[in-house]
């Protein structure tokens, strides 16, 4: 589910976006992690590190700018999230809810502002990525 315009993903233009290099044809709201030496890819697994979000479209090889830490903005869910929940990658540059109740080391890109009780919906999040391990 992408979004129509950089002003559909940013919630409240706090933070600067950095510019990275787009490793695949991106889409506007993707959540992205560092596939190469400034290189970014959308999220595919729960097990990657994300850094934050595109900003905008953009097509493989071409310049395309992340927001980061500290970042509050829309992102595509996969599945239904609440208010307080730590989110994971998901597939196609989604998130989806941590399951902190399973051994793993768990990488959140941050936490829900609000909830989203539907399936491929769009919620608030504040990006801080880090990592969990329990073990």
């Amino acid at each position: 589910m992408a979004f129509s315009s950089p002003q559909t993903v940013v919630y409240d233009g706090e933070t600067t976006a950095k510019d990275y290099i787009a490793g695949e044809n991106l889409s506007a709201g993707s959540l992205v992690y560092l596939s190469d030496d400034f290189t970014v890819k959308a999220t595919n697994t729960s097990q990657v590190f994300p850094i934050g979000v595109a900003l905008d479209n953009a097509s493989s090889g071409k310049k395309v700018a992340v927001l980061g830490a500290g970042s509050r903005v829309y992102v595509c869910t996969r599945e239904p999230v609440a208010a307080g929940d730590l989110l994971i990658p998901a597939t196609s540059g989604r998130v989806q809810k941590a399951s902190l109740n399973t051994t793993a080391t768990h990488y959140v890109v941050g936490v829900a502002l609000e909830d989203q009780n539907t399936s491929d919906g769009h919620v608030r999040v504040l990006i801080s990525p880090q990592v969990i391990i329990k073990g």
